[in-house]
């Protein structure tokens, strides 16, 4: 008899193992008919013991595969499962590569894909600006500068590289003349004998730039100024005024501003009754309308789809909006572009009818060339997703050649059966005996 845990084999000896179903197996050996079940003497020697739920017994056998394990209370392996769908299998390489995700079916990564062509890969660079130039003239304040402008796309998987150009406006500063130089005051003319006030001169002379040149010209005019000496005391009248004139705003969004009149005083003098003109100023109110027409829209442009599949794009259309200038008084316009999503329902694909290739030249198959083939290519198209899918394969076709009676093939010989004894009117039709010939394909007795 046999210790605890083992049986004898089928040579009568004892050893670690179990009998079952009439047959020894050795411990650790897996059932031939559950995977899940061995041979464990230390459980039992005469039955199946559950493998540990720990023991593997079905590999991966793919990136999106797991593999399946033992429950520790079944024969059987678990049924054969896949990783959830969108578990990564295969990250991006690089700006124009994109990452593939498992499908949740199948156990091999998806294809390598490409990001689509156009999609940007790099930040733009760009150069320095360059020098400000091309003004109008030489009193131009403004001229245009430009620096290249370098953008990154993909294309075809790879990032590439584009080089443009791009300009601005740019502040031009122009010729700046030299301030004006005066002469000296004149002696003071007085209006009359009893005036307290006159009136001197002096030149001027100014510098202008010519636009055309960029030269500064010169231009000398005459400059007054009134002067004064001790008056005579006494009024002799009350001041008389003018009317107000139009209120001076700064610009046109202004509220208020200054407005004047003419001012007459009289003040005597040796005798005599001098006017003095002169001038009052005072604040006044204005009430300037500065509103603007409401923003306007163009139409909605169709809708822009990323590819033949997508069912959500983008269209835009502009804006124009006024904004009043207080300087010119006007309503300047300035346009904008404002986008929205737009949708369509999903692409529905109807493929064409199949298409055919020309005829191929004829091929004999016979020794007379009496018959032949010939074949073309025929391509049929499928739907497979929103796309056709092409598929070519090849036609055959029996075909006749220029060889015709009383030439025939029979067997690998071109044979001209209205004359020939053993194929007589065709092949294999002999003439009874030699008593007989062959004429224009019967067999005539002689």
């Amino acid at each position: 008899m046999c210790g605890a845990g083992q049986v004898c084999d089928a040579t009568g000896t004892c050893g670690s193992g179990c009998w079952i179903g009439g047959a020894y197996y050795a411990a650790g050996s897996t059932n031939p008919s559950g995977d899940c079940q061995q041979c464990n003497p230390s459980v039992s020697t005469s039955s199946w013991s559950f493998k540990p739920a720990t023991t593997q017994c079905r590999a991966a056998g793919g990136v999106c595969d797991v593999a399946e394990y033992c429950t520790g209370n079944s024969a059987s392996c678990p049924a054969d499962a896949v990783v959830n769908a969108g578990t990564s299998c295969r990250a991006a390489a690089g700006n124009c590569d994109v990452a593939e995700v498992c499908d949740g079916a199948g156990k091999t990564c998806p294809s390598d894909a490409h990001a689509a062509n156009g999609t940007s890969c790099g930040s733009t660079g760009y150069g320095g600006w360059g020098s400000c130039g091309g003004g109008a003239n030489y009193c131009a304040t403004s001229g245009t500068q430009s620096r290249s402008m370098t953008t990154y796309t993909c294309n075809s998987g790879t990032c590439n590289a584009s080089t443009s150009s791009q300009s601005q406006t740019c502040s031009l500063t122009p010729t700046t003349c030299a301030a004006p130089t005066y002469g000296s005051w004149s002696g003071c003319s007085y209006y009359d004998v009893c005036s307290n006030e006159g009136e001197r001169s002096r030149t001027v002379t100014r510098y202008s730039l010519n636009c055309a040149t960029g030269q500064c010209a010169a231009s000398t005019t005459t400059e007054y100024d009134g002067c004064t000496r001790t008056m005579p005391t006494g009024s002799c009248g009350s001041p008389s005024y003018g009317g107000w004139g139009t209120c001076n705003v700064s610009n046109y969004c202004s509220t208020s501003g200054t407005q004047y009149r003419s001012m007459t005083t009289y003040t005597c003098g040796g005798g005599t009754c001098n006017a003095s003109a002169g001038s009052q100023s005072q604040s006044c109110s204005v009430y300037p309308d500065t509103s603007c027409p409401g923003a306007s829209y163009g139409a909605w442009s169709a809708c822009s789809f990323g590819d033949a599949c997508t069912t959500t794009g983008t269209q835009s259309r502009s804006v124009t909006s006024y904004d009043f200038n207080c300087s010119s008084g006007q309503c300047n316009a300035s346009t904008s572009t404002q986008t929205q999503t737009c949708t369509r329902a999903p692409p529905t694909v109807e493929c064409s009818g199949p298409s055919y290739g020309a005829w191929s030249a004829c091929t004999s198959t016979d020794a007379c060339g009496q018959g032949g083939v010939q074949s073309r290519t025929v391509t049929t198209y499928s739907a497979s997703g929103c796309q056709c899918v092409a598929s070519t394969t090849t036609e055959t076709q029996a075909c006749p050649t220029n060889s015709t009676y009383p030439w025939m093939a029979c067997g690998n010989m071109c044979v001209n059966v209205s004359d020939n004894f053993n194929h007589c009117g065709g092949c294999g039709q002999k003439c009874p005996n030699y008593k007989f010939v062959c004429v224009e394909g019967i067999c005539e007795f002689q």
